[in-house]
């Protein structure tokens, strides 16, 4: 039997065609690109979800509505943004040689302490 209909090749050509659409515009339009289809297929299922009596179908809409409602306690991705902007702060008008000197010079102090986390550790 011969299948008329081919899901993951379908699903193929449609990721490469937003790749191909979404290439050449700069990081910043596309986060904003996705963003906004997020909200469009959050909706889409929305209204699924009060059109049809089997609600259960698209019970991870709420549940991924639950989760971003939460507050974190911690963003690892806004710390390491923040690291990166003042590295590349205390980077800047340097030379390539300074920078190395520089980066070494860390490397040296965060394997210190490291280490010395570490010795904390195993003496309790």
């Amino acid at each position: 039997m011969k299948k008329t209909f081919n899901c993951i090749a379908f699903l193929d050509e449609a990721a490469e065609n937003t790749r191909v659409r979404l290439g050449d515009l700069p990081v910043r339009e596309q986060v904003s690109y996705w963003r906004k289809r997020n909200k469009e297929i959050l909706t889409e299922q929305k209204l699924l979800l009060r059109e049809t009596d089997s609600a259960h179908t698209f019970v991870f809409v709420s549940r991924l509505q639950t989760l971003r409602k939460k507050k974190k306690a911690f963003d690892c991705v806004r710390m390491k943004r923040e690291a990166q902007e003042r590295i590349q702060a205390e980077l800047e008008g340097k030379s390539p040689r300074e920078q190395a000197a520089y980066l070494r010079k860390r490397s040296r102090e965060l394997l210190e302490q490291k280490a010395n986390q570490q010795n904390l550790r195993s003496h309790g």
